[in-house]
């Protein structure tokens, strides 16, 4: 991650799951309120009472009646256009919703929060300006090598747009998130696990897990919003704009075929295992009596018949061969 340097020793296990989601406030959001709030009342009021005082003016020549009724008329007529100005000056947005319009004459994007705001009558507004603030959900898988194999990490990724980083998030497509995330996760796994063995690594998934929120929701810069709170930003939620509200692996296995590969082996030393101890015996021993022929080639096949059975592989064969164990396991294709 830039401006850090990341270590590749575990941190201590914590075992918790941390999902920090936050309610999105208009405050963090830096503008020029005041001049808006003040051309929102400006606009208004010249709407709805410049149409009567125009007209009144005009008919005060032809008598107090005259006058009464068209200050009347362009009262009722400027209540009527005040809707359009008051509409063009408002921005509404939903309790997780947010808006960016454009500043035509700078060519600058203007952010607003959840809530009613007041705005330039003359910022441009499209569909594309509308911003979610709920938390979305990525799933992702990421290999990386270990000392012994390939690890495939399978995980989910969920963040939400944070308010404070709305500029940088706008124009970035939710794809860019999820490649940068993909990149920073798969430097950061490779550091943390690939002086490990594959069973070393699964084993260490809930520690793996505490070090990722640590790195990727961990206190990396410092800063403070308008209500005073001081929360924390990682360089990767700064750089694209976002919040990471949750970020955990929910597996980390071996590719198909070195699986399946290993757990032929876990079955035949299982076999042997229940062997073992069918004689009262450790595997060491087991093979060693096999080997100096203490146990012979018909026992120890009797030995895996029974153990077969035992471990539910009853419909398996075996091909009897003299010398090292004994016995050659063939599974049933």
């Amino acid at each position: 991650m830039s401006g850090t340097t990341p270590t590749t020793e575990l941190l201590p296990f914590r075992k918790k799951l941390r999902i920090e989601i936050k309610q999105p406030q208009d405050s963090d959001i830096t503008r020029d309120r005041v001049t808006r709030w003040m051309m929102l009342a400006t606009t208004v009021l010249t709407t709805a009472f410049a149409p009567g005082a125009i007209l009144y003016s005009v008919a005060s020549d032809f008598g107090p009646n005259a006058s009464m009724f068209s200050l009347l008329l362009g009262i009722i007529a400027g209540t009527l256009c005040t809707p359009y100005p008051l509409t063009r000056s408002l921005v509404s947005n939903e309790e997780w919703k947010g808006y960016a319009t454009l500043n035509p004459f700078n060519g600058k994007r203007v952010l607003y929060g959840p809530g009613m705001h007041p705005a330039f009558f003359w910022e441009q507004r499209n569909a594309s300006g509308e911003i979610s603030f709920q938390a979305v959900s990525i799933n992702f898988e990421v290999g990386v090598q270990t000392t012994t194999s390939t690890l495939i990490s399978k995980g989910t990724f969920a963040y939400q747009v944070d308010t404070k980083g709305l500029q940088n998030y706008i124009g970035i497509d939710p794809s860019v998130v999820q490649t940068g995330f993909l990149s920073y996760v798969s430097n950061f796994l490779t550091g943390k696990i690939s002086r490990l063995t594959a069973i070393e690594a699964q084993e260490m998934i809930d520690q793996i897990n505490d070090n990722l929120a640590d790195e990727f929701m961990g206190t990396v810069v410092r800063s403070t919003d308008a209500s005073g709170e001081t929360s924390v930003v990682t360089d990767f939620e700064r750089e694209f704009g976002i919040r990471v509200v949750s970020l955990f692996i929910e597996s980390m296995k071996l590719p198909p075929k070195v699986q399946e590969a290993r757990d032929g082996l876990d079955e035949t030393t299982r076999i042997r295992l229940v062997c073992a101890e069918l004689m009262g015996l450790t595997i060491a021993q087991y093979d060693a009596k096999v080997a100096n022929g203490e146990i012979t080639i018909d026992q120890a096949a009797e030995l895996q018949r029974r153990a077969m059975v035992i471990t539910g592989n009853a419909t398996a064969t075996y091909d009897r061969v003299d010398g090292g164990a004994g016995i050659v396991l063939t599974r049933p294709t």
